[in-house]
C-alpha cells in the first residue's frame, strides 16, 4: 500500500458529510486488502454502534472510578444535572444500537426504522448539551464562581481520563473517591450522619 493517496475525511463536528468519506476510505482499504467494499449504510451502522459502545465505556470507566459502587454512581447522575442529560443520551444510544440488527430492520420495517433512527439527532444535541454544561461549570468553579445549581462539576478531564481520575481521587484517601468527597454526599455518608 505504500504510495497510496491519503484519504482525509471532513469531520466538521456534523458527521452528515462525514459518512460518505469514511466509506469511500474504508472501501479504498479494502479494494487493497482485496475485501468486498463496505456499502453506506453499513459505515453508518459502525459509526453508530461504535459511538454507543464508547459512551458505553465511558460510564463504566466512571463507575470502575466509583468501584462500581452503584448507589454512588447512581446519585451522581441523578444530582448533576448534565450527568442527567449525558445518561439519557446512552438511553437513546442503546435503542439505537439494539435495532441496527437486520432481522430489526425487517421486523420494524424500513419506515418506522428509519423514522425511530432520526432520534441520534438528539443524542447527539444531548450529548452536546452535557458536555457544553460540564465545560461551563467547570470553568465557573476554576475562576472562582460558583457553580449553577450550587452542583460542583466533574474535573475538567471528566470521568475515565487521566485529569478526571486524579482530580476525583481524594488526597486523603490515597487516590480513591468517597461520598465525602464531593459536595453533597452519597447514600452512605448520609446513613452515618447521627440523627438529631
Amino acid at each position: 500500500m505504500s504510495g497510496s493517496p491519503a484519504f482525509v475525511f471532513d469531520l466538521d463536528g456534523t458527521l452528515i458529510d462525514s459518512a460518505p468519506d469514511i466509506a469511500a476510505a474504508l472501501n479504498r482499504l479494502m479494494t487493497e486488502l482485496e475485501r468486498p467494499v463496505l456499502a453506506l449504510s453499513e459505515v453508518r451502522r459502525m459509526i453508530g454502534v461504535g459511538a454507543f459502545i464508547y459512551v458505553l465505556a465511558h460510564l463504566t470507566s466512571y463507575a470502575a472510578q466509583q468501584n462500581f459502587n452503584m448507589a454512588m454512581v447512581v446519585s451522581e447522575i441523578v444530582l448533576r444535572y448534565y450527568l442527567t442529560i449525558g445518561f439519557c443520551a446512552l438511553l437513546i444510544l442503546a435503542v439505537l444500537a439494539a435495532t441496527s440488527t437486520d432481522a430489526m430492520i425487517r421486523r420494524l420495517g424500513a419506515k418506522r426504522w428509519n423514522r425511530l433512527h432520526r432520534i441520534v439527532y438528539l443524542a447527539a444535541a444531548l450529548g452536546l448539551t452535557a458536555l457544553f454544561t460540564h465545560r461551563r461549570q467547570a470553568t465557573a468553579q476554576s475562576s472562582g464562581a460558583p457553580a449553577a445549581g450550587g452542583q460542583a462539576p466533574l474535573p475538567a478531564g471528566g470521568p475515565g481520563t487521566a485529569a478526571g481520575s486524579t482530580a476525583l481521587a481524594g488526597p486523603a484517601r490515597g487516590g480513591r473517591p468517597t461520598p465525602e468527597d464531593s459536595e453533597h454526599p452519597g447514600p452512605q455518608a448520609r446513613d452515618r450522619t447521627p440523627a438529631s
